[in-house]
């Protein structure tokens, strides 16, 4: 009984000295299809909510999001962050749900794979479109440099809009994955400091690719002529960098990343009969180069360089109980499984974008438009933002895709996604 009154003696008195934040934002919103004015059915962020408590040298965080849906009037509520931090004199530790940031270029950042990426917030900007995951981050700070360690013990793919129908590039339904990942672990390691008047960084980061892809395969074809393809998730490791400096009145920001894939140990059937697998050692690079400007009106115009390339590939299937054979079958168009969510639209692309407000910073302008450079094809984003009232703004944006004859085009098949979108913001 005793202790029972000290815990709480100690627990009311940090709850007096302790601060609390609370904030968040109240998005509801609609999206109109430009092809036929029907509604784009989609669930969306209709709120969120941060909940911090601090005391002394401890923070505790929550970001909660509320997720709606129009045509069946059901939300549902899930943790983004939950994590504890703690700030010693030599830097910080934080265990929890986390969202992590790596890169110095904005929106497009190859190095950053410690978060699987939602789908279906892709084109939000910031740490919206992230998912979080448990993990143990301590970053280290110096006068000259600092070293960031991250650990994460559990698997977290990627949020896919499969069987959606009114988002082009899903599935019509979520695939089997026939090869669940073993080894969990994923760790990463940041190293960053400041030369010749920027700053600079080297990473690393092991872990699981956030994608499914063919694992193994059966022999002969099925009766309906489809292939048996299990699926699974490769072990991806990744070498990347980063840096910013200036040039007079301009920034400039470079990142790159090389990842090499392989395949991940998989447990094989009884009777290997027919029974093939993939063997997989794919190495290949993404890379974004930016340059941005800000006027003497306070509008900030950017340009990013977008690319990537396969630089080797090793593709080979085999049979496990006759690995001597000669076996003729298909094999898959290589697709990454970790990076840049962009890269699934092209390997070269120009990005173009400018942001600025004006009466009193009442009125909001942004605009954006990406150029496909390997074939045709473009996406063009605008959005306007009106502030009558502090805390409140009217949103008013569209988005535009526009492909080539190839159906098989990423951005032709986007073109049944251009909408308009409509929504009030509140924030508090």
């Amino acid at each position: 009984m005793f202790y029972k009154k000290l815990i709480l003696s100690i627990f009311i008195a940090g709850t007096v000295k302790a601060q609390m934040n609370i904030a968040g934002e109240f998005n509801p919103y609609v999206m109109t299809r430009t092809a036929d004015q029907s509604q784009i059915d989609l669930p969306f962020r209709l709120l969120s909510l941060d909940f911090g408590f601090s005391f002394e040298s401890f923070d505790f965080k929550t970001v909660t999001g509320v997720e709606q849906r129009y045509s069946t009037r059901e939300h549902s509520i899930y943790l983004r962050e939950a994590y504890v931090a703690f700030y010693p004199n030599w830097g910080e530790v934080k265990i929890g749900k986390q969202i992590h940031s790596w890169g110095a270029a904005d929106a497009i950042n190859p190095t950053d794979n410690l978060n699987p990426y939602d789908y279906y917030y892709m084109f939000k900007a910031g740490t919206g479109k992230k998912i979080g995951k448990l993990s143990l981050a301590s970053t280290v700070y110096r006068e000259n440099f600092q070293v960031e360690l991250i650990v994460s013990p559990y698997f977290t793919p990627n949020r896919i809009p499969y069987g959606e129908k009114d988002f082009p590039l899903a599935l019509d339904r979520k695939p089997l994955i026939k090869h669940p990942v073993k080894d969990e672990l994923e760790l990463g390691a940041r190293f960053q400091t400041s030369l010749g008047g920027g700053d600079i960084s080297l990473s690393y980061f092991k872990g699981t690719d956030r994608m499914p892809s063919v694992q193994s395969a059966y022999l002969p074809i099925t009766s309906n002529g489809v292939r048996n393809f299990d699926l699974g998730y490769r072990k991806t490791t990744v070498l990347g960098s980063d840096f910013v400096t200036f040039l007079g009145d301009f920034t400039i920001r470079a990142e790159g990343a090389l990842y090499n894939t392989k395949n991940a140990s998989i447990n094989r059937p009884v009777n290997t009969s027919g029974y093939l697998e993939i063997i997989q050692d794919v190495i290949y690079s993404q890379y974004v180069v930016q340059l941005e400007y800000t006027t003497a009106t306070d509008i900030m115009v950017s340009g990013q360089f977008i690319g990537s390339k396969t630089i080797d590939e090793k593709n080979q299937w085999f049979m496990p109980k006759s690995p001597s054979d000669n076996i003729e079958f298909p094999v898959l168009p290589f697709n990454p499984g970790m990076g840049t969510p962009f890269a699934m639209f092209t390997n070269k692309a120009a990005l173009i974008s400018s942001s600025g407000v004006m009466m009193d910073d009442q009125l909001e302008l942004i605009g954006s438009l990406m150029i496909n450079l390997n074939e045709s094809g473009s996406m063009l984003s605008i959005a306007l933002g009106y502030s009558p009232w502090i805390n409140w703004k009217f949103e008013l944006g569209t988005t535009q895709f526009n492909g080539s004859n190839n159906p098989l085009n990423p951005f032709t098949l986007m073109q049944d996604f251009n909408h308009v979108r409509m929504g009030i913001l509140y924030n508090f």
